[in-house]
């Protein structure tokens, strides 16, 4: 899943079928995954500074060895020091800031990957665990209208992934 924007929000994209070699998706991977750990250094900061949630150094120095510091990793320490009863409430009450390290544009990611073998799918295009939810954007439409402009704003992106519960209530609007 590579986590990338569009505008103000957070876009994921799937990508199928491709080829392990492609030195094209590795730049984008490490580009990726260093902002990424740009982001966890800057979501420390807050969970310190607006919630008075201190990290153990170690837990710390292991955050900082993944590759690929994610929003759940981080909420399962935040479960862990008690600050949270979920995964999901640790991420909707306390890691819902706009921070200031950018994703990369879904359209950079787009162009790069387009002529490269395989094929990107939009991830939850009806919104994931703490993001808002696309169907909050526009009263008017259903989500999964939404979702459809969402992919028919990104031409190069092959099909939409979602989940069933989330699909069947967005296709029973």
């Amino acid at each position: 899943e590579l986590s990338t924007r569009d505008l103000n929000d957070s876009i994921h994209l799937l990508f199928y079928n491709y080829d392990p070699n492609c030195l094209v998706l590795k730049e984008l991977i490490d580009k990726i995954n260093n902002a990424r750990r740009d982001r966890l250094v800057e979501r420390i900061k807050i969970l310190k500074k607006d919630f008075g949630i201190k990290f153990k150094k170690e837990d710390l120095k292991y955050l900082m060895s993944l590759e690929n510091p994610t929003k759940p990793i981080i909420a399962n320490y935040i479960v862990k020091y008690g600050y949270a009863k979920t995964k999901d409430d640790a991420i909707k009450t306390f890691l819902f800031h706009k921070l200031k390290t950018k994703k990369l544009s879904s359209e950079e990611v787009i162009k790069k990957l387009k002529d490269e073998k395989g094929f990107l799918v939009f991830a939850h295009p009806l919104g994931g665990i703490g993001e808002k939810k696309r169907k909050e954007l526009d009263e008017n439409k259903t989500a999964l209208q939404l979702a459809k402009d969402q992919q028919a704003n990104l031409p190069s992106v092959a099909g939409l992934q979602m989940f069933v519960d989330m699909a069947q209530k967005a296709v029973n609007e």
